[in-house]
């Protein structure tokens, strides 16, 4: 079996809008260019995975069960309404106090999908809106991309915050940084029509 593309979404703020520890996966919290932008990964030849930190979890906020259930049910609905599915989710439910090995930047949940899946690390991309995100990306061995949109209002400061360090990364060719997701799935279609991978 050869290895396979991937994308890698972070999940809040990045694949849908943050509720803030809420077990919500609801295709009326994707951003407008969500579905479009996985069509043409979709379409590229690209297995598409949500990864992410779920605190509220072990935090008492909500259980896993509340979390899969919701997570089955919307992807139903987008097989049903676009054709496609996301391959996976996976999640940590630890508090960062845990000291866990599957919480975000550690890559434990990256070692959960290929365990189920050949992954062409080189050529996959781990897409996030934080400093913590390239971390990740970079300790797997993805490639990695920040999605920071001007009009959106994210809800913690600390997004804020990273981007003059994520600018910086950026310059030092560490990292692609893009204003929407759908302009980095065109320029991903770009390259794909071409024959030919994106690479930092």
């Amino acid at each position: 079996m050869h290895n396979l593309k991937a994308i890698i979404f972070d999940k809040d703020d990045t694949f849908m809008k943050d509720q803030v520890y809420s077990p919500s996966i609801s295709v009326d919290l994707l951003f407008e260019d969500t579905v479009q932008s996985c069509k043409i990964f979709h379409d590229c030849g690209y297995f598409l995975f949500i990864i992410s930190n779920q605190s509220g979890i072990e935090r008492g906020y909500f259980n896993e069960q509340e979390l899969l259930s919701n997570f089955i049910d919307f992807n139903n609905k987008l097989f049903l309404s676009n054709g496609f599915r996301i391959d996976g989710f996976f999640y940590c439910p630890h508090d960062p106090s845990s000291l866990c090995l599957c919480r975000k930047p550690n890559i434990g949940m990256y070692y959960q999908i290929k365990a189920l899946f050949q992954i062409d690390t080189k050529n996959s991309f781990y897409i996030g809106d934080r400093l913590a995100d390239i971390e990740f990306a970079q300790n797997a061995g993805l490639v990695p991309v920040i999605i920071h949109r001007p009009d959106y209002s994210y809800k913690h400061q600390s997004t804020y915050d990273d981007m003059d360090l994520i600018e910086q990364e950026e310059e030092n060719e560490h990292v692609a940084i893009f204003p929407s997701l759908l302009s980095f799935s065109q320029t991903i279609e770009k390259f794909y029509k071409k024959n030919t991978n994106f690479v930092l």
